[in-house]
């Protein structure tokens, strides 16, 4: 039996056009807590107050991604911003499985 997202905490990195598009389906859909980190702080914290989430400073993400059980990234960024290492890590201090 598939499982919604009614108690998912979703991390959002990036706060542009598509991100706002994804925080107001996943919120739709029954998403618990919305996240969000940009490289540009102040969008983050505009995009976090619509949809009344929690904002983090970029350079966090490391400390965050263990919170998040849905993980979405879009941003104009030329790297990964999330390195597989890193989702290993967070994995190591979760009981479940992160999307």
């Amino acid at each position: 039996m598939a499982r919604g997202i009614g108690d998912d905490r979703v991390l959002l990195i990036g706060a542009g056009e598509m991100m706002q598009e994804t925080a107001q389906s996943l919120l739709r859909e029954g998403a618990k807590e919305v996240l969000v980190t940009n490289r540009t702080h102040e969008k983050a914290v505009k995009l976090a107050e619509e949809f009344h989430g929690t904002t983090f400073f970029f350079d966090k993400i490391h400390q965050y991604l263990t919170k998040a059980d849905i993980i979405v990234t879009c941003t104009s960024h030329p790297d990964h911003l999330v390195s597989v290492d890193m989702v290993r890590e967070a994995l190591l201090g979760r009981s479940s499985p992160m999307f």
